[in-house]
């Protein structure tokens, strides 16, 4: 599989059929989960956490990450001035409470973990 997209391309390895169904099954639980309440899994801060957590290992790096996506800065908005949102949640205050900030990391262990492993940048 080929991702374009304006900063670079990004190609995916298969993926055997083990792993293919476990990572299904979790974002799947995920999606289960996202039917019932509204999931604490903004994309960029997610993601910006994930990759963060998994380079240093350091969870209040982490969440420091996420919390800059989620406020954005002086040439981009962030996450949250999106007012859906913004309605449902308030990063970093979000992350204060130690069995959200667990789930957040689960969930984007579980969103961008899988896709993370399979990624490799430039040609195939």
């Amino acid at each position: 599989t080929v991702m374009v997209a304006r900063d670079g391309t990004a190609h995916f390895k298969p993926l055997d059929a083990a792993q293919a169904r476990e990572g299904l099954e979790a974002l799947l639980e995920l999606y289960r989960q996202g039917l019932t309440r509204p999931l604490l899994l903004p994309p960029q801060a997610s993601f910006d956490f994930y990759e963060t957590y998994a380079e240093t290992n350091n969870v209040d790096e982490a969440c420091q990450a996420a919390a800059n996506a989620w406020e954005g800065g002086y040439w981009r908005d962030g996450e949250g001035s999106d007012p859906y949102w913004s309605r449902l949640f308030a990063l970093p205050e979000a992350l204060v409470d130690e069995e959200q900030r667990q789930a957040f990391q689960q969930r984007a262990q579980v969103l961008w973990g899988g896709l993370k492993g399979a990624w490799r940048k430039g040609a195939p």
